[in-house]
C-alpha cells in the first residue's frame, strides 16, 4: 500500500503521520490525509448527506437536501452493509456469520507488561516488534504497539454465536466494565466469495469493502481499498470517450477479481490459524513453532529452503504485486488495440478528458 502512496507523491506527508516503525499508521490521520490531497487536486467533498433515491438510468442521486448530484459513475465505497452494495447486488446483504467476533481493546503498555511472567517478559520488546500474537483453543490475540509503544491496541478472537455485527456498532457493556480503554466488537462476518464490482448499468462500481469485504482484522483489508481506487484512477485517466466506461469497468473486475479473493482466502486461512481448536491439527502447530522459538528464530517465519512452498509464494507474491503496473499492462495489452480497431470513427469520438475536478465525493448515509 505504501508504494502507491510513494507514487501519488504522497511520501513525505505520509511518513509526518505514520509511527517511528515507519510501517504503521492510525487509519484516522491517514484519511485525513487523503481528504486534504483530494481537495487540494480539485475534489469536492460533502460530509454528512442523506441519499433518498438513485436513479441509475438518469444518472442521478438525490440527496435530502433536495440536491441532485450528477454524474457518469457513480463510485460506491460505503462498505459491506451500505447503500450502494444493495444497489449491485440487488438486496440488501447482511453477510453470513462465521461464529467469530473480533473485540479490539487499547491498553497502557506497561500495565500489561507487568503481568507477563518472566520468561515472557524477556523476549518482549515494544520497540523491536510491529506485531505479536497469542493463539488459544479457537480463539487468539493480536497486539500492535501503538503511541510510541506506549500502548498496545489489542484484537481478540472469540467465538461467538452473534447473528450480525459490524465496525459501527457501540461498544459493549460487559467490557465496558473491565478495560478503562475504549473497546468495540465487530463480528467477522465474510459476504459473498470473490468480487462485486459493479451494477449492470455501467453506472455504478464498488470498491473496498463494499465490493470484497474482509474481517475486521486484516491486515490487508486497507490496501485493497487503496488498489481498488488505483487500478480505476488508472484505467479512467486514459478515458477519451464515454463509450469507453463499460469497458474500463470491465477491465477494472478483470484486473481485481483472483487479487481480492486470494488475499481474502490468506486474511481468512490466517485467522483459522490462529484459532484452531485443541486437535492433532493445533498441536502439531505448536510443536513447530516451539521448535523454531527454541533455535532462537522467528517463530512465525519459514525455514530457509522453503521459499517456493505454497504459502510462502503467497506472502511474496502479496507484497511484490504492482496494481498500478496491472492496469497499465492492460491499457498496453487490450486497450489500445480496441481503440485501434474502432478505425478512424473511434479516434474522432473523443468527447471526455478525466480530469480530478470532476470528481465529488458524498459521503452517504442511508435514508429511513
Amino acid at each position: 500500500m505504501l508504494k502507491i502512496f510513494f507514487h501519488w507523491g504522497l511520501k513525505e506527508r505520509l511518513l509526518d503521520i505514520t509511527l517511528v516503525s515507519r510501517s504503521l499508521i492510525f487509519s484516522r490521520y491517514l484519511h485525513q490525509l487523503l481528504s486534504e490531497s483530494a481537495v487540494e487536486h480539485g475534489v469536492d467533498i460533502r460530509y454528512n448527506s442523506e441519499m433518498v433515491a438513485i436513479d441509475l438510468e438518469r444518472g442521478e442521486l438525490t440527496l435530502a437536501s433536495g440536491a441532485i448530484v450528477s454524474a457518469d459513475v457513480f463510485v460506491g465505497a460505503d462498505g459491506e452493509t451500505g447503500v450502494s452494495r444493495g444497489v449491485v447486488v440487488g438486496q440488501r446483504d447482511r453477510g453470513t456469520p462465521v461464529g467469530m467476533s473480533v473485540i479490539s481493546v487499547n491498553s497502557d503498555a506497561a500495565i500489561v507488561i507487568q503481568d507477563l511472567p518472566e520468561h515472557i517478559r524477556k523476549v518482549v520488546k515494544l520497540e523491536d516488534n510491529m506485531i505479536f500474537a497469542a493463539f488459544g483453543n479457537g480463539s487468539g490475540v493480536v497486539a500492535v504497539p501503538v503511541h510510541r509503544q506506549r500502548e498496545l491496541a489489542f484484537h481478540f478472537l472469540l467465538r461467538d454465536s452473534a447473528a450480525e455485527g459490524t465496525w459501527g456498532d457501540p461498544p459493549c457493556t460487559e467490557m465496558k466494565e473491565l478495560v478503562p480503554d475504549p473497546c468495540d466488537s465487530w463480528s467477522t462476518l465474510p459476504w459473498r466469495a470473490g468480487y462485486t464490482p459493479a451494477h449492470a448499468s455501467a453506472r455504478l462500481v464498488l470498491i473496498g469493502q463494499a465490493a470484497h469485504a474482509f474481517p475486521a482484522i486484516a491486515v490487508q483489508g486497507h490496501a485493497m481499498a487503496v488498489e481498488d481506487a488505483a487500478v480505476l484512477g488508472k484505467l479512467f485517466g486514459y478515458l477519451s470517450s464515454r463509450e469507453q466506461i463499460p469497458t474500463f469497468l470491465y477491465a477494472f473486475q478483470g484486473i481485481r477479481e483472483r487479487r481480492c479473493t486470494t488475499i481474502q482466502q490468506v486474511e481468512l486461512g490466517n485467522i483459522w490459524f490462529m484459532t484452531l481448536a485443541d486437535s492433532p491439527e493445533q498441536r502439531a502447530r505448536d510443536d513447530l513453532m516451539r521448535a523454531k522459538s527454541l533455535e532462537g528464530k522467528n517463530a512465525l517465519s519459514g525455514d530457509a529452503g522453503e521459499e517456493d512452498e505454497p504459502q510462502w509464494r503467497e506472502v511474496a507474491e502479496t507484497f511484490a504485486y504492482d496494481c498500478e503496473d496491472e492496469a497499465d499492462n492492460w491499457w498496453h495489452q487490450w486497450g489500445v488495440l480496441r481503440e485501434r480497431a474502432k478505425g478512424d470513427e473511434g479516434s474522432q469520438a473523443r468527447d471526455v478528458t478525466f480530469k480530478w475536478s470532476d470528481i465529488g465525493v458524498v459521503t452517504v448515509t442511508e435514508s429511513s
